[in-house]
């Protein structure tokens, strides 16, 4: 027999699940933190610590990793989102052109 909750995952799709949950709402009011909107996030993708090809995905937000006290105020401290993550390092960028 099948669980209410497994037969509505199965009739709603991940973008009406994510609109109905408001959960974007109440990470933008913070109501929740990063952490608990990236895991539910996740969640609704389908990823989940049980499946390591489906592993929960965090992104890549830092570059600065040194410094003793992290600034967020300055813009130095995070990547470049305009480049993929494989080119943050500008000596990388010769190197994937030839690939």
């Amino acid at each position: 027999m099948k669980s209410v909750f497994s037969s509505l995952l199965t009739t709603i799709s991940p973008q009406d699940i994510l609109k109905e949950s408001k959960i974007t709402e109440k990470w933008v009011t913070r109501e929740i933190t990063n952490f608990d909107y990236l895991m539910m996030l996740n969640t609704i993708a389908g990823r989940t610590y049980n499946d390591l090809n489906q592993y929960p995905i965090f992104p890549w937000v830092l570059k600065d990793y040194t410094s003793q006290v992290l600034d967020i105020n300055n813009q130095e401290v995070f990547r470049d989102f305009s480049r993929p993550i494989g080119i943050q390092n500008p000596k990388h960028i010769d190197e994937v052109k030839l690939k």
